[in-house]
């Protein structure tokens, strides 16, 4: 009875540390999984810096200032939709005094980064949590001082910003891994 106790015990053990090995293994799996499609699916760090250049930044608050001209608010709030979606970076333009040309209240660091961007001439960037924010001091055509503050998410949040179809490959992915370690389990 004694050498059946045993084997019973030896039994458990060896399902127990396949359970464990294979939980372990699948944990493993999944994390690998997602690590190479957030690689894959995310925007390159080289475009991402592009994106908010100096350069960038001047040439769409210069672009931003025109169609303000051209075609007053809805125009830029249109252009800076555009940006939104296209780049996944959030703008809005302020006139000399650091109000949004549209009249909407401005976030304090929004504020403060435009102020020290007209003060200094020079493009001023300060990081608020996850998120950076950057201002260029631009002068439109007919003479006028206009800043463009952008902010672009940082860190880990700027997953959350991805297209929806990179987030949904992204979890399919997990998914599918998942799935086929529970069935090799079973």
């Amino acid at each position: 009875a004694r050498r059946r106790l045993h084997v019973h015990v030896v039994m458990i053990r060896g399902v127990f540390l396949k359970l464990l090995l294979w939980f372990w293994a699948s944990l493993v799996l999944v994390a690998v999984a997602l690590e190479l499609t957030v690689t894959v699916t995310t925007t390159p760090f080289e475009e991402r810096v592009h994106r908010f250049s100096d350069n960038a930044l001047t040439g769409h608050g210069r672009e931003a200032a025109a169609l303000l001209d051209r075609g007053g608010v809805p125009s830029v709030d249109r252009f800076f939709a555009d940006l939104q979606r296209t780049k996944g970076i959030h703008a809005v333009l302020l006139k000399s005094d650091a109000t949004e040309v549209g009249g909407r209240p401005l976030a304090p660091t929004a504020t403060t980064v435009a102020q020290r961007a007209l003060e200094s001439g020079q493009t001023e960037m300060e990081a608020d949590g996850q998120t950076a924010v950057k201002a260029r001091a631009v002068t439109a055509a007919d003479g006028h001082r206009y800043v463009l503050v952008a902010s672009m998410p940082i860190g880990l949040m700027r997953l959350l910003y991805d297209a929806p179809s990179a987030q949904v490959l992204r979890l399919l992915v997990v998914v599918l891994i998942a799935a086929a370690a529970c069935y090799a389990l079973a």
